[in-house]
């Protein structure tokens, strides 16, 4: 990932004018390549070479290229048939330079110059805006800087540069292993940066302010020491003032102005934001609320470093504020969604914010003694939780998956990378309890798999199982490989040779499908399956009396599992275990921890909680490359998810899928009419109804309808009555005219299940 400092070079190139990005290429080719004159011939007869390059008098024969086109695919090819002509009937060079202004993949590069040399023997070298910008010419970043205007003085806040500047400095550290040094070293470099020449005791003073904690002048008089022995402070005749070096100046004057720029970049277009909803006049409480979720974000951090075990994420508190805020501002509440949504997008391609709120954690870490251990690079076991192990058997299926743009997805594609890239230093898990719910992810997946090629499963509901969204994402992009043609062969080629979901030995064999899976991709799973721990009652009991004060709702299966799961990590009877972290969305996991400590510390050991965005940005942070977009999403679309593990709210599609899919797809005429019940009854939702996320009254009643079949033992009989296409008048009939004048779902249930009960009785 690209530096802070060159991520702001990039966004100037992937902006430029043609103009400007030609004159850009014209001083790489100088400066870099060594050329002694270039001259920009770019035109409709080009001939496939955009500027000529001279070595003395004499023209080069060698094709460059250059776009400012944000999509590049058809001009590339159309390029390449006019260079091979070039190369074939004047004898140019092989080797083409191809130059564009914005930023390409790894892959999408190899494709470009696999075509170029198999389909016209071309040696292809594409530069695009990330490796111009990489490029160490002060003559480059001069020009690029010249480009941007300077924002007016009174336009930047001093205190906000002040942190991006630091965090900027942070990661240009060449040991971000003595982080707190660093950060002092910062602080240093930046306050003589703004008073130029300083008193080292003045130099002490401004720092004891900014880090309370810091009682002695001694520690920072070494700083500042170490700081004139590697040149970038200096001191003339009076070794007790110090000022910058030139150099030293000079990288700090760039990175000043990338921050005044970025900063007034990002609060113009966030005015833009709210002028458009008429809300330019609460510009000061918009941008209050946007800071304060940040800053909420990494209070959980230093929570978590602090071993705190009272479960607080304040981004859900400050971001239903915010949203009740835009709600109560804003009078066309359809608007709310869209305005959120700009402002998501503004702050995944402008990072200022994160930045200065990052540097902001840093300081609250280093007051509470935290900051190297939650930025160490020591040793750490990793627990997945079952939903991060079912989008692993995604991520490892096709290259294709990096394509796949769900938010859950990619902050989970992205910790897997980042551990695999550290793997001296860090182990994953699979607790061998959630192999079996793995299994039956997939077994409600092959189930949905016949619904959805109905032509309205889309009107059944939301499906959240990943395994099915995976494989609409490669249906609906063309990604499938051309031999599966559904559901079921695309479980085949995952891997899996037992697809009978209703098989005796399918769960069984599934989880030997998993278990060698995992193996592959250095998962270790916990050797201890089903362990009995002594205390093991007792917590579950716990646990499952405080998801009833709270209304969740779990099975007693995925309770054991939980638990299981759980007193595995935390067993403190190794205490020289590595650091230990639980990555899972489910947040009833911290009441749990909180439980466990509170009345077993004698027995079990703090372990941390993260949900895989937070604990990727953690683990990228420690190296100093973040993710904006990663951590934009975990703020605005975890923070606006139902974390909540509860059977209250299921969709209608989900709950018929064991009575309706895979061998026993029957009746698809009465699915219709169900669904024409449901579509009926969204429309007739109110706006209360469709921001709660409510279900339907149709799948209400299916929900107490199937509890009830369940427990006087009569579900089997219920199924084969709803399959059974004979009784398809009947049924409609009552359907229908159960929600014609019902007053509540309580009372249509009632009536349905009656009705029902009559049909039973006959079968």
């Amino acid at each position: 990932m690209a530096s802070s400092t060159n991520n702001f070079y990039i966004h100037i190139i992937k902006n430029l004018t043609p103009d400007d990005f030609s004159k850009l290429v014209e001083l790489v080719e100088r400066k870099h390549f060594k050329c002694e004159q270039v001259i920009d011939i770019d035109g409709t007869n080009d001939g496939g070479s955009d500027i000529r390059i001279f070595q003395g008098k004499s023209p080069l024969k060698r094709c460059v290229q250059l776009t400012t086109q944000r999509k590049i695919s058809q001009k590339i090819y159309t390029d390449l048939e006019k260079i091979q002509k070039k190369i074939t009937d004047y004898h140019y060079s092989d080797t083409v330079e191809y130059f564009w202004s914005q930023e390409i993949s790894e892959d999408k590069r190899d494709e470009y110059i696999e075509y170029a040399n198999n389909t016209h023997g071309i040696n292809l070298c594409l530069y695009d805006a990330k490796y111009i910008a990489g490029l160490k010419i002060p003559e480059i970043k001069s020009f690029l800087r010249e480009i941007v205007p300077e924002p007016h003085p009174e336009k930047v806040d001093k205190i906000e540069r002040r942190s991006k500047v630091i965090y900027d400095l942070l990661s240009i550290g060449n040991d971000t292993t003595d982080i707190k040094n660093n950060l002092i070293n910062s602080l240093i470099v930046f306050f003589v940066y703004e008073k130029e020449n300083v008193k080292i005791s003045d130099i002490c003073a401004y720092i004891k302010t900014q880090i309370d904690t810091i009682k002695s002048d001694s520690l920072i008089e070494n700083q500042v020491n170490k700081l004139r022995s590697v040149g970038k402070l200096i001191s003339q005749e009076d070794k007790k003032i110090v000022s910058l070096s030139t150099k030293e100046k000079s990288l700090i004057d760039d990175i000043v102005k990338q921050s005044d720029i970025t900063q007034f970049r990002f609060k113009e277009d966030f005015g833009a934001i709210l002028k458009k909803y008429d809300q330019q006049n609460r510009f000061d409480e918009y941008y209050r609320y946007l800071v304060d979720l940040y800053k909420s974000y990494y209070q959980f951090d230093i929570d978590e470093y602090d071993q705190a075990i009272e479960y607080n994420d304040g981004v859900i508190k400050v971001f239903s504020d915010f949203k009740s805020y835009i709600s109560r501002n804003i009078d066309d509440k359809s608007k709310i969604v869209d305005i959120i949504t700009e402002i998501k997008q503004l702050c995944d391609k402008n990072d200022f914010i994160n930045k200065i709120c990052i540097t902001s954690s840093f300081s609250s870490l280093y007051k509470s003694n935290q900051l190297d251990t939650y930025l160490s690079h020591s040793d750490k076991d990793i627990y997945l939780d079952t939903p991060l192990l079912v989008f692993a058997f995604c991520k490892y299926y096709s290259d294709d998956s990096k394509k796949w743009d769900d938010p859950f997805f990619k902050a989970t594609s992205g910790l897997l990378d980042v551990c695999d890239d550290n793997s001296k230093t860090i182990k994953l898990f699979a607790p061998y309890s959630y192999l079996q719910e793995v299994a039956g992810e997939l077994k409600k997946a092959l189930n949905l798999g016949c619904l959805i090629d109905l032509d309205f499963y889309q009107d059944m509901g939301e499906i959240k199982n990943s395994f099915v969204n995976y494989y609409l994402f490669l249906k609906d992009n063309n990604l499938l490989k051309d031999n599966i043609v559904d559901f079921t062969g695309f479980v085949e080629d995952l891997g899996f040779t037992n697809t009978d979901p209703d098989s005796s030995n399918y769960i069984t064999d599934t989880i030997n499908i998993i278990r060698d899976c995992l193996d592959y991709w250095d998962i270790e799973i916990t050797k201890n399956p089903y362990l009995k721990f002594v205390d093991f009652d007792e917590v579950r009991k716990e646990y499952e009396l405080y998801l009833m004060t709270l209304g969740k709702e779990k099975s007693r299966p995925a309770i054991n599992n939980d638990v299981n799961a759980i007193l595995e990590i935390s067993d403190n009877s190794n205490s020289a275990q590595p650091e230990k972290f639980l990555s899972t969305w489910d947040v009833s996991f911290y009441e749990f921890r909180k439980l466990l400590l509170k009345k077993h510390r004698d027995k079990y050991c703090f372990f941390h909680i993260y949900n895989p965005a937070r604990l990727l940005n953690k683990l990228c942070l420690e190296r100093f490359n973040t993710n904006p977009s990663i951590i934009t999403n975990d703020i605005f679309a975890y923070a606006d998810a139902t974390y909540n593990i509860s059977s209250k709210v299921r969709s209608l599609i989900e709950m018929i899928a064991p009575i309706f899919g895979y061998k026993n797809l029957k009746n698809s005429i009465l699915l219709r009419e169900i669904t024409k019940i449901r579509v009926s009854q969204i429309e007739n939702q109110t706006q209360e109804d469709l921001v709660s996320q409510k279900n339907t009254p149709i799948e209400d009643v299916f929900i107490k309808m199937i509890d009830h079949y369940k427990s006087n033992g009569a579900f089997d009989k219920f199924a084969t009555l709803l399959r059974d296409e004979s009784h398809n008048d009947s049924l409609i009939k009552i359907f229908k005219a159960s929600f014609d004048n019902y007053k509540n779902t309580e009372e249509a249930t009632k009536i349905i299940v009656s009705s029902l009960d009559v049909l039973l009785n006959n079968i």
